[in-house]
């Protein structure tokens, strides 16, 4: 008997140490980046475009003793026809959004992006830089996972921008189940039907 119980603690820290490897290998160990592939589109000057200017407005940051930290927030772009954002980081009711999750759930939507939880609500910072939210034309969301999306929650009523296949994403019930995105969100975007809008380039 207390040699089968030695020999399961042997496996059992040797399976520790094989996850600890993996975990360090996978996630912590610094590699460098491969060399860019060559593409043929350009960053556009953006000062060359008369007024237009756009600014980070940071909501929240994270940093870790490992090798990697977080940021979340949103981009504000000044133009003549009308000022945008683009992403909202997190919502300020973060914790009342994740609550009804099972704990599994809860527990690691509070340990990854909960740590990025507004100190300032969005439109607070907004209005530090002499930003009124009330007159901002749109939002238009990269995706629609809730630390992109729910800052919506804190601003004003606006137009949200976003991909058709975004907005089915959103829809799906077991992507809401699992966390992904918060239902209230939801509520912010326009319906699955919604027209296009194309641009011309």
């Amino acid at each position: 008997m207390l040699r089968a119980l030695k020999r399961i603690t042997l496996l059992l820290l040797a399976f520790v140490a094989v996850m600890a490897a993996a975990l360090y290998l996978l996630y912590f160990r610094r590699t460098p980046l491969p060399p860019a592939a060559p593409h043929e589109h350009t960053v556009p000057v953006i000062s060359a475009i008369p007024g237009l200017s756009a600014c980070w407005v940071e909501t929240a940051k994270t940093f870790s003793s490992f090798p990697f930290g977080s940021t979340a927030g949103s981009v504000l772009v000044r133009h003549p026809a009308g000022d945008l954002l683009i992403d909202t980081g997190n919502s300020s009711y973060y914790d009342q959004e994740i609550s009804g999750f099972p704990f599994a759930t809860w527990l690691k939507l509070k340990s990854l992006a909960g740590q990025l939880k507004p100190k300032v609500p969005l439109p607070d910072l907004l209005r530090r830089i002499g930003e009124d939210p009330g007159k901002l034309r749109w939002a238009i969301l990269s995706h629609v996972h809730l630390d992109h999306a729910g800052g919506l929650m804190d601003l004003p009523p606006l137009p949200v921008l976003l991909t058709r296949e975004e907005l089915q994403f959103a829809a799906d019930p077991s992507v809401q189940a699992r966390g992904y995105v918060i239902v209230a969100h939801t509520q912010k975007f326009p319906p699955v039907a919604a027209p296009t809008l194309r641009f011309e380039p």
